[in-house]
């Protein structure tokens, strides 16, 4: 029988919606202000009318605010979908891989691929405790002091047997993608060195087993080979998010790892999978007996095939590859595997193709069976109810009062009609609160969204239902925006809207509250301001920054290493906690200008420059923003200037509004005194577009040519690659389609541990000696007694920011920011910070762009000569500090800054 809807006879413990006791709390407080004036407290007072009114209107707002948040969030049906503030769970659950067997699942994910595996494989370098280097190891020589680096690894691939046994060219193509996915998801300090596909070994299985009266010969030996080879290679299968849900799998468990396409898997199917370095014949033996149909196993041996049978008949393990050599994956050959069967003493044996029918028919059932369905929970869909919507309360007093739409008869007085007036004018008041109630909580959702264009926090909106509401209001055409300016001023609004960004930062466990205060100390005037800029940026990027924290930079994109956003997870995320806009990797010593040349040919007809800043937005079409106020008859004495221009141009306080003498607004760009460095030649109608074409001017030089950035570089990544004998670049060749992985690549990789001896000997000593200059530089003392921690390529990043910029060079933000690279870097990982000046970072920034180019672009640049150029640069790096000055008194983070002011 389905549920009737009632209306419970309880009153609400929820006062704002128990009209009963909103009238009785009225009451009390009419009697406390007025009881000597009013003393008539029945329903047909006037009073007691517009209370009972009134508190119907607050049970009104309080049933709409009850309502659930979903509702409260739902937006019009004709109304296209806004921007999600909410991230869904599978945006922010899950996380880049993290652990080998994330890997794992990203590669298992991929159609084709059956399983995979990654193996450590460190490269060795000796070390000279004398000269204090490092160098390769050479044959003949002895290296007491070895350093072996971490973090490389090697991958092994098994493809589906019908790709497997197909084309070579699909085969490739499977690699290069796994190749190509590795690279998108690697981790800082890590890097693979290779792609191969794992090597089988087929194993005989001969057996006599009695069976069940009913059991089917062929169907059982089916059976038993594909329990065995599902034991010896495990399958890693793919479970819908639904199955999951419903086998009772908390929703962080599942999301955990990366998020696949196919699906979720298993943590003990994965970690149960691993390649089998031996088997066991009495896990074997109870494989068959699990068989349906199986009731005991007589005598039972498995070889390799081609091998001779074990004379020991009591052997029970038998190995597959031993430690040190290449991995072999085990699989029974059902071609040499003999299989018989009894029943009572009756011997049978199985039809072969029958056999291998019904094997290929029980592989195409389960791939069949695998439906992963949606990967992600979907946010709770509202039911818009217009909570927003108000009609003034005059519409439910009663006729007698005049003010509803029947109004007062003709007859009435003028008096009267006028009492009516002030009536309506004296409740517009009460009415306005009620309606910007209303309009508040229609607006909850703007409170939560992240779009920069959102500019209150608190909203209003104009009474209706008011009859004759024009004639009550000075000024009805701009009604609207005179009381939303009584409502809240800009000053208010980012107070709030920085408190709202707070509340959704609080719920990730994030806070800017270190971020605030620094950035106060440094420029009050725009200090909250930047905050919530900072705030709403970091949330709009958080599922990318929360995933990434950890990630490296793609470098198999060959086309996106230099002016790119592929940098890494770490980058982006210590970039928007400093506030920092254009991340990209960039030339920030050199950024990029706009010099032009004109010819004055009124006077000299000489050759001038001048420079220029254009919004360089399609929509735009190149609109001059600002232009130099000199000309100059050298393009580098233009190129200085503007550049020194740009210094001024990114504070607000150096632009001086003006008033022409026509009423008309400008603006020019000083130096912070009187000179006029540029000027905008341009005209303003009102004192607002001015100061919005001034902040338009900010925003585009903040993400166009702000010389504020970082750069992030992985040691590992520039561990020396010998030319020489070289058995493998570190699998920087197999990133491009143009070399397309070798399936017997592995063959080209040494083994663990056996990197020296497969290394070619460098037999010229000058050679050795030019080759010094690619390894990073080491300091072990004569005798080499801290080698332990001299490995400069492990788990190590320099990270380097320019000195220059009007933040960066304030003492107080270097040291907020070196906390944050700090707390920020994984914990394995050991960051060098380095503040540079301009003509560092300049030299720096042209070895590492052409040390990128050349190693993982397609630039002809010799990689050896780039890799020693950089590990130079990177080596002669050195922090500048800023000049020290007394600052004023003042207080700062519960701390006194003593000194007396300059001047």
């Amino acid at each position: 029988m389905a549920e009737k809807l009632t209306i419970s006879k309880q009153s609400s413990d929820i006062t704002a919606r128990n009209y009963q006791r909103l009238r009785e709390e009225g009451l009390e407080h009419v009697q406390l202000l007025s009881r000597k004036l009013w003393t008539d407290y029945n329903i047909h007072d006037p009073g007691i009318t517009s209370l009972e009114l009134l508190c119907y209107a607050i049970t009104d707002l309080g049933y709409r605010i009850s309502q659930p948040l979903p509702d409260l969030l739902a937006l019009p049906e004709h109304v296209e979908k806004a921007e999600a503030s909410f991230p869904t769970a599978a945006q922010v659950l899950p996380t880049r891989p993290v652990t080998v067997d994330d890997y794992r699942r990203l590669l298992i994910d991929i159609p084709g691929i059956r399983n995979a595996w990654l193996l450590p494989d460190p490269q060795q370098y000796g070390i000279n405790c004398e000269r204090s280097r490092l160098e390769f190891l050479q044959k003949g020589r002895l290296h007491k002091h070895r350093v072996e680096m971490k973090g490389l690894y090697r991958v092994l691939l098994e493809l589906e047997e019908d790709v497997a046994n197909g084309d070579r060219d699909l085969r490739n193509t499977l690699q290069q993608k796994a190749w190509q996915l590795l690279q998108a998801s690697r981790n800082l300090c890590e890097d693979f060195t290779g792609i191969q596909l794992v090597r089988q070994k087929p194993f005989c299985l001969c057996a006599e087993i009695e069976l069940a009266p009913d059991a089917e010969i062929d169907l059982t030996e089916a059976r038993i080979f594909r329990a065995v080879q599902q034991f010896l290679t495990p399958p890693v299968k793919f479970y819908s998010l639904q199955k999951l849900l419903d086998k009772g799998t908390p929703v962080e468990t599942i999301f955990e790892g990366p998020l696949l396409q196919n699906g979720f898997l298993a943590a003990e199917e994965l970690a149960a999978s691993q390649i089998r370095q031996q088997i066991n014949l009495s896990d074997i033996l109870q494989e068959m007996m699990q068989v349906e149909g199986v009731q005991a196993v007589r005598d039972i041996v498995i070889a390799p095939s081609g091998a001779q049978l074990p004379e020991d008949e009591d052997s029970w393990i038998i190995p597959v590859w031993q430690e040190g050599q290449q991995p072999l994956q085990p699989v029974i050959s059902t071609e040499c595997s003999r299989l018989v069967f009894y029943k009572d003493l009756l011997p049978f044996q199985a039809d072969f193709e029958r056999v291998e029918n019904l094997l290929a028919e029980m592989e195409q059932d389960e791939q069949a069976n695998a439906h992963p369905g949606s990967t992600d929970l979907p946010i709770p869909a509202g039911r818009y109810r217009n909570s927003g919507d108000y009609q003034s309360i005059q519409q439910h007093y009663p006729r007698a009062y005049g003010i509803s739409d029947s109004g007062l008869p003709e007859s009435a007085s003028d008096q009267r009609k006028a009492q009516a007036r002030q009536l309506q004018a004296y409740l517009l008041f009460f009415d306005q609160v009620l309606a910007n109630y209303f309009a508040q909580l229609g607006n909850v959702r703007q409170l939560f969204t992240l779009d920069p264009a959102i500019g209150q926090s608190y909203f209003s909106q104009v009474v209706a239902g008011v009859t004759d509401a024009d004639g009550l209001y000075a000024d009805p055409a701009t009604l609207a925006e005179d009381i939303q300016s009584l409502t809240e001023d800009e000053a208010t609004f980012l107070k709030r809207r920085n408190r709202f960004l707070d509340h959704l930062l609080a719920r990730f466990a994030e806070n800017f509250n270190e971020y605030v205060w620094t950035m106060y100390a440094h420029d009050r005037s725009n200090a909250v301001a930047e905050a919530a800029r900072a705030k709403r940026e970091f949330l709009r990027d958080y599922p990318s920054l929360s995933v990434n924290r950890g990630g490296a930079f793609d470098y198999s994109l060959k086309k996106e290493l230099w002016d790119t956003a592929n940098i890494s997870g770490l980058s982006l995320r210590i970039g928007r906690l400093l506030g920092i806009r254009n991340l990209d990797r960039r030339n920030l010593a050199n950024v990029k200008l706009d010099i032009y040349d004109e010819r004055d040919r009124v006077e000299d007809d000489l050759k001038e420059y001048r420079f220029r800043i254009r919004d360089d937005r399609p929509e735009m079409e190149g609109k001059i923003l600002l232009s130099s106020s000199w000309k100059f008859l050298d393009s580098r004495d233009a190129r200085e200037e503007m550049q020194r221009v740009l210094g001024f141009a990114l504070d607000r306080s150096n632009y001086q509004p003006r008033v022409a003498k026509d009423g008309r607004y400008y603006f020019n760009l000083t130096d912070g005194e009187e000179d006029i460095l540029a000027r905008r030649i341009e005209y303003f109608a009102t004192e607002a577009e001015r100061d919005a074409a001034i902040d338009q001017i900010l925003d585009l030089l903040q993400d166009r040519f702000s010389d504020e950035g970082l750069f992030l570089v992985e040691h590992l990544l520039l561990r020396p690659q010998r030319e020489i004998g070289l058995p493998f670049d570190g699998g920087r060749s197999t990133a491009t389609p143009a070399a397309p992985v070798n399936l017997r690549i592995s063959d080209r990789i040494p083994a663990p541990g056996a990197i020296a001896e497969t290394i070619r000997p460098i037999e010229d000593s000058l050679l050795a000696e030019q080759q010094q200059g690619l390894f990073l530089p080491i300091c072990t003392g004569g005798d080499c007694s801290n080698v332990k921690y001299i490995d400069p390529y492990s788990c190590r990043i320099s990270i380097i920011l320019p000195a220059w910029p009007a933040r960066f060079s304030d003492i107080d933000f270097r040291r907020f920011a070196e906390k944050t690279i700090r707390q920020e870097t994984p914990a394995h990982i050991l960051p060098k910070i380095c503040w540079v000046d301009r003509a560092q970072m300049a030299g720096f920034e042209k070895a590492y762009k052409r040390w990128l180019q050349a190693t993982f672009g397609s630039s002809r640049v010799n990689k050896q000569t780039a890799l020693a150029e950089l590990v130079k640069a990177l080596s002669n790096l050195r922090s500048v500090y800023p000049e020290a000055t007394l600052a004023p008194c003042d207080f700062i983070l519960d701390r006194a800054v003593l000194g007396r002011r300059d001047g």
